[in-house]
């Protein structure tokens, strides 16, 4: 009698796969559904980064300056507005679609988790897809959550790397500024592990 069992290689690609398809599906329909509701956080997001791209301030309003925004992620929404131009619909789509594969980037970074934490990556996939659904309207999770799963992932790479680890930090940092909470506690763990 003959057992299949799989690989970890393979339960980590399957299971990275399915949480790639998934969210590339969610994406999807918000992109080509004609999704055309947005929450005001990203709303605000996108009249900040209109201002800017037009040569103006900071500012929601046009009158009254502002720095409310957590900068990584308000770069990212000027760069859109910059390449798609005018277009609004247009720029809502481009927005979920860079949301959407900053979420999928998330599932590459799982797969690339040691075989040690195999046993966890059903559960990380769930939570990211519950996520991802819960938040595929375009907000800055998705990039900070990216950024924080890709500095896990170097956290167990050689003490060489420090200065990308460190570069990192400073970009998740910057995508959410409350990330600084996490971030405090994986800089204290990641200098005291070697001690």
């Amino acid at each position: 009698q003959v057992e299949l069992t799989a690989t970890p290689r393979v339960v980590r690609f399957t299971w990275s796969f399915a949480l790639l398809l998934a969210i590339c599906v969610v994406f999807a329909i918000a992109v080509f559904g004609g999704h055309s509701f947005i929450t005001d956080d990203v709303f605000f997001y996108l009249r900040i980064a209109d201002s800017i791209a037009r040569g103006k301030r900071s500012s929601f309003n046009g009158v009254m300056p502002t720095n409310g925004f957590h900068p990584l992620w308000e770069l990212v929404c000027v760069l859109e507005r910059l390449v798609v131009g005018e277009r609004n619909h247009t720029l809502l789509r481009a927005h979920l679609a860079v949301s959407g594969v900053f979420s999928a980037l998330i599932a590459l970074v799982l797969a690339r988790f040691p075989r040690s934490t195999r046993v966890y990556l059903p559960i990380a996939a769930a939570v990211t897809m519950l996520f991802v659904l819960r938040s595929a309207i375009g907000s800055e999770q998705h990039l900070s959550l990216l950024l924080l799963a890709w500095l896990i992932w170097r956290y167990r790479q050689p003490v060489a790397s420090d200065w990308r680890w460190g570069a990192l930090l400073g970009l998740a940092l910057l995508a959410r500024l409350d990330n600084v909470f996490a971030l405090a506690g994986l800089f204290i763990a990641y200098v005291g592990r070697g001690k």
